[in-house]
């Protein structure tokens, strides 16, 4: 079993109304927006760095999910050849608001990587940003945005000297997380106390506990009949979850004999959300008994995973 939480977060820029007081000889224009993609964070919280080139670096206990990459931020810079410049950010470790908890930028990487960067002969650098972003132990789910927005400044440079007005953009900041998923087992698949003929069969138990057998002659049980196994899945009310369980059959041993489940079922969708309260769900299986199957007990374990979707 796995129980995770993930954290979709993402940085995306937009163009808003120039500075009444820039520099018109020098101009910026966001190419792509900063989104750290989907983040599947432990309950502990942990960090991870976006490198400038891609290049994703989880603490432990982060890892990445499908669905939307990971992507850095780019952003043209134009004005006359050779110039230098340098770009800043203010704030420059901005707080992700939301519900509780503040994921943090502790701070932006820039590539090229000097703290003064030259524009090129034609008048135009692409500046590539990643950052890295921390997130405390305890963040519920929610949407969290940097408020006010982050002001992406850049300034002509001349010997270490800033000079001009320069030009600015702002860059919102906005991340989504998840809660914790948790998935428990509130009672195991249980197969009974079955007698059987001489030639064997297959015993069916079906997720909602009913059974039936299947033989060319009866059996019959003793003190326990079959029971479907139950799990009860929690996490973020509305949070799409994907559920998986054995393909392959899952052995029982005994003291001499392997007895052979198989064909797993559930009666709630492979594919759906969570409810408020959680998801309750059974799950059953087929156990195939040879003929002359010997007497004892057969015990064995299979396996069922839930991820966000």
């Amino acid at each position: 079993m796995k129980h995770w939480m993930l954290a979709s977060l993402m940085a995306l820029a937009s163009f808003l109304p120039a500075l009444a007081e820039e520099d018109p000889s020098l101009r910026l224009f966001r190419l792509q927006g900063l989104q750290f993609g989907n983040l599947v964070v432990d309950p502990s919280g942990g960090s991870v760095e976006l490198t400038p080139d891609g290049m994703l670096k989880p603490s432990p206990g982060i890892r990445l999910l499908e669905g939307p990459l990971a992507m850095v931020g780019r952003i043209s810079v134009e004005g006359a050849p050779g110039r230098r410049f340098r770009l800043e950010f203010d704030p420059a470790h901005p707080t992700l608001s939301g519900v509780a908890g503040s994921p943090r930028i502790e701070r932006f990487i820039l590539l090229p990587g000097e703290s003064v960067l030259t524009l090129d002969g034609t008048g135009r650098t692409e500046v590539r940003i990643g950052a890295v972003l921390d997130i405390p132990a305890g963040s519920y789910s929610g949407t969290y945005r940097a408020f006010p927005d982050v002001m992406v400044r850049a300034k002509f440079t001349d010997q270490g000297r800033e000079e001009g007005r320069g030009a600015a953009l702002f860059l919102p900041i906005q991340g989504t997380l998840r809660a914790p998923m948790s998935l428990n087992c509130l009672r195991s698949l249980y197969f009974g106390d079955v007698v059987t003929g001489a030639e064997g069969g297959a015993l069916r138990v079906q997720p909602d506990g009913t059974f039936f057998w299947t033989g060319a002659s009866p059996a019959r049980f003793l003190q326990r009949h079959p029971v479907a196994a139950r799990f009860v899945l929690r996490g973020a009310t509305g949070s799409g979850y994907s559920l998986r369980l054995p393909r392959e059959d899952v052995l029982l041993v005994g003291l001499t004999d392997e007895l052979h489940v198989r064909d797993f079922t559930t009666d709630t969708p492979w594919m759906g959300r969570i409810p408020a309260g959680g998801l309750e769900f059974g799950v059953g299986a087929t156990l195939a008994l040879p003929a002359n199957t010997s007497s004892g007990t057969y015990q064995g374990t299979f396996r069922v995973e839930v991820d966000y979707n």
